[in-house]
């Protein structure tokens, strides 16, 4: 943020996109009416009673366990008129005659893409800017005096932010450090925002935001770092894109996390309490060792009153309660 607001990954590069992920673009299942692939089909009561798209419980189980496995993400049993709908939407555009040889493609070694559009398609992201406001404050007032402390002259000050949605949360941290942080002045800061939905990543680097995710920010702020765009859309200004960088990572892929370390900071809120305890651990265990020593993690209100692990030390701030990694104990 430094230096011309200078952006530098400490992570996997951008991937490019498939056609599958083009293709899952503004799909919509609701009650009767299935919106795939842009047009409407309206499912008759005739049609419902037919077998070819129907979903057994044994399938439903199978394919939230092998997609729990792609994703960390575990499916309950009222979740599945949800994944359900979504399904048998990918089923008609994929051409497919009935869930079963669908769900035979998807059990192909070679269906990694199919498995990427579905995470697309099941997982939702609702946010808005500076939700949780408290995390900001805390992260200047605190978190950030703490971590420069250990930094030499010169070293970037990271910060990852996962699942990162659509761009909201990361875009708040770099704002929200460029307005109440001096030291924004000072020291290089470099912004990881990733997320397994490579959908909601292509609005994320767009940048471009209706009048429910930008409400609480500032008209003056709103204006400065803001460009309208049509009535009520607004686009984030250059200034503010350039200092975050976005990639797609699963936290549940060893081949997309274990380049990852050095973090200062990880914002990681309201994800892990979509986890299993299995799952959680896991995912702990990655966001643990992408830490450098003595760096922070914020997660979400609730997962911060549940028990998350022993390897990080609890720090309760006057504006919020905080993880730490504990630090490399000094030598002598």
């Amino acid at each position: 943020m430094a230096h011309a607001g200078a952006v530098r990954s400490f992570g996997p590069p951008h991937r490019a996109r498939s056609a599958e992920d083009d293709h899952s673009q503004g799909a919509v299942c609701t009650a009767s009416h299935l919106r795939c692939g842009g047009g409407v089909h309206v499912v008759t009561a005739g049609e419902e009673a037919r077998d070819d798209l129907t979903i057994t419980w044994r399938e439903f189980d199978q394919f939230r366990t092998i997609f729990y496995g792609w994703t960390g993400i575990r499916f309950e049993d009222h979740k599945r008129y949800f994944v359900e709908a979504r399904l048998k939407c990918r089923v008609r555009e994929t051409g497919h005659g009935s869930f079963r040889s669908y769900f035979q493609m998807l059990r192909d070694d070679s269906a990694d893409a199919e498995w990427q559009t579905l995470a697309n398609r099941l997982t939702t992201s609702e946010t808005y800017f500076f939700r949780e406001e408290y995390h900001f404050r805390a992260l200047v007032r605190d978190v950030l005096p703490d971590v420069v402390r250990r930094k030499r002259a010169g070293d970037p000050i990271r910060v990852w932010s996962i699942p990162c949605a659509t761009g909201e949360e990361p875009y708040s941290i770099a704002l929200y450090l460029m307005e109440h942080w001096p030291g924004a002045r000072t020291w290089s800061i470099d912004i990881l925002a990733s997320d397994i939905n490579t959908t909601v990543l292509d609005k994320a680097r767009a940048g471009v935001f209706g009048r429910r995710s930008v409400a609480p920010v500032p008209a003056h702020l709103l204006k400065k770092y803001f460009q309208p765009q049509a009535p009520e859309v607004w686009q984030v200004r250059d200034r503010l894109r350039q200092t975050v960088q976005f990639s797609q990572i699963n936290i549940v892929k060893a081949c997309d996390t274990g380049m990852l370390s050095g973090a200062d900071i990880i914002f990681c809120r309201n994800m892990l309490i979509y986890f299993d305890d299995r799952s959680r651990k896991a995912a702990l265990d990655v966001l643990f060792g992408a830490l450098a020593p003595g760096g922070f993690l914020f997660v979400g209100y609730t997962e911060a009153r549940a028990r998350l692990t022993d390897a990080f030390k609890a720090r309760r701030l006057p504006d919020a309660l905080v993880f730490q990694k504990p630090a490399v104990p000094a030598r002598a």
